[in-house]
């Protein structure tokens, strides 16, 4: 059972959620009028201006080393909200981490977001594609993750092995121990 302090947080988020959803809902709000186009425009110049911290200093090394096992295929899903996937792609442009991916999926560009099944299906049809057609069984596959219900249970549910990171202090260099 939760501490009283984590549930108190927790009926916290769940009223703030209530009343996003509340004051979106009301028609007095002119929701409708927002420039979506400018505010992307400006979350994107945020977001290249203060780009993310790799949060593991093991991260590239782990990643150029999976990189470099020629039976390995390393790939991203995304939840976008307020960025999009291009600018997540600029955003790994100047971080010089895009030449490990063979793929990316993002929720905006495809439609579909995690935890949904078939979010993760398309994942696993790029796969087969990336690595001409061979099947690659589920047991061979880790999802790594950094939120429990869209990346964790999201894979579990297809059947795909997962890791969760980075909230949990846990890195990803632990798949090569």
């Amino acid at each position: 059972m939760p501490s009283m302090k984590k549930q108190a947080v927790i009926l916290m988020r769940k009223k703030c959620n209530l009343m996003v959803i509340s004051e979106i809902n009301d028609d007095d709000n002119a929701f409708g009028s927002i420039d979506l186009a400018g505010l992307y425009e400006e979350m994107d110049a945020l977001v290249l201006k203060h780009l993310p911290v790799i949060y593991c200093s093991e991260t590239v090394k782990t990643l150029r080393r999976i990189k470099a096992s020629s039976d390995s295929t390393i790939s991203l899903l995304s939840n976008t909200a307020f960025i999009k996937g291009s600018t997540l792609r600029r955003v790994l442009q100047e971080l010089e981490l895009e030449h490990f991916f063979d793929f990316q999926l993002y929720s905006d560009e495809t439609g579909m977001s995690k935890p949904n099944e078939k979010m993760f299906r398309l994942m696993l049809e790029n796969v087969a594609i990336v690595r001409n057609d061979t099947a690659i069984p589920l047991s061979n596959i880790i999802h790594i993750g950094d939120n429990v219900k869209a990346d964790i249970n999201g894979a579990q549910v297809t059947g795909i092995r997962t890791l969760l990171v980075n909230s949990n202090h846990q890195c990803i260099s632990s798949l090569l121990n």
